[in-house]
């Protein structure tokens, strides 16, 4: 055997051992995930995900789902120049839609009751208040909305806004008091390894190199914690709003009464979208009756504001 052959053999056959180690081991570990910002989702550097503009895919949740992302990258109609005033709905997977198809959601059934007005729907799954706030930085004076609504879910919101790793392998950026006042971190965002293995499939078919890609992110960019200012976030949203000519008002799902609370003191229209219509699995989203209450919730919070007039009771 020739001198290079010894060498390849001796780099080659420990990286074998190792991959079959993985492989009968730790399989489950280094399993690529399968998930809604897997399947439909790309790479953002400043918001950590976001959903592949112009593409269409079926998702297995509770159920099977159809998930249509328009020009922008929401799963919504396309919507042109600006004809009528606009509901503007930012939130995560309760808004985005998980479990259910588009006409099936809670921004569908407001668009049937609510004639002469566009309603807006920019969830994207998995996304925290922190970036819900850069999302309507970046699209706010594109769409020009009349009322920006804000989903807060109480049960994950919290936990997204104070970590810039959620969901197992997806970084994503965060906010912490400076001088200036909120100052956002973490940008640009690190690459997790979903998309590093979808950039490079056959590269990353190999365990040892998705153990090895891991460990050097883990190493490079380690978990950051930071306190809890889903509140004061809130807040920053409403002041985005506000700057742009839009009224805000805030929407909360979970059992909790903290924000609700703190909404009511600050002056922040708000109403409670807690039911019982809910799926058992995959996070417990809303079912088609589940958004359906939800759509009369807000609608009933809006026309007592005044924003939108009083609508008759649905048929």
């Amino acid at each position: 055997m020739t001198r290079l052959g010894l060498i390849l053999a001796f780099a080659v056959v420990p990286l074998l051992l190792v991959e079959g180690v993985l492989r009968l081991g730790f399989a489950e570990r280094f399993r690529l995930p399968a998930d809604e910002r897997a399947l439909a989702y790309a790479y953002d550097e400043i918001l950590g995900w976001f959903p592949e503009p112009s593409s269409e895919r079926t998702i297995e949740g509770t159920r099977s789902f159809f998930v249509r992302h328009n020009a922008r990258g929401f799963r919504d109609a396309e919507h042109g120049a600006k004809e009528a005033p606009r509901l503007l709905v930012l939130g995560d997977s309760f808004v985005w839609g998980f479990d259910v198809e588009e006409d099936e959601r809670f921004t569908a059934r407001i668009g049937e009751r609510l004639p002469g007005w566009e309603v807006l729907n920019l969830g994207v799954s998995g996304y925290g208040t922190d970036q819900e706030l850069l999302l309507l930085r970046r699209e706010l004076a594109h769409y020009a909305p009349e009322i920006v609504l804000l989903v807060f879910a109480e049960e994950n919101d919290r936990e997204d806004n104070t970590r810039n790793r959620r969901y197992g392998p997806y970084y994503k950026p965060y906010f912490v008091r400076g001088a200036s006042g909120h100052e956002v971190r973490g940008t640009p965002v690190p690459q997790p390894l979903p998309y590093r293995a979808r950039a490079h499939p056959w590269l990353f078919s190999s365990l040892v190199v998705r153990a090895v890609c891991q460990a050097w992110l883990d190493a490079r960019h380690p978990v950051v914690q930071v306190p809890d200012e889903s509140e004061q976030l809130v807040l920053a949203v409403r002041r985005e709003a506000e700057a742009q000519g839009a009224r805000f008002a805030l929407g909360v799902q979970g059992r909790g009464t903290e924000m609700i609370s703190f909404a009511r003191a600050n002056g922040v229209p708000v109403v409670a979208l807690a039911n019982r219509h809910r799926y058992p699995h995959f996070g417990g989203h809303w079912t088609p009756e589940g958004h359906a209450l939800v759509a009369e919730r807000i609608l009933a919070l809006l026309a007592r504001t005044g924003w939108i007039p009083e609508l008759a009771e649905p048929s």
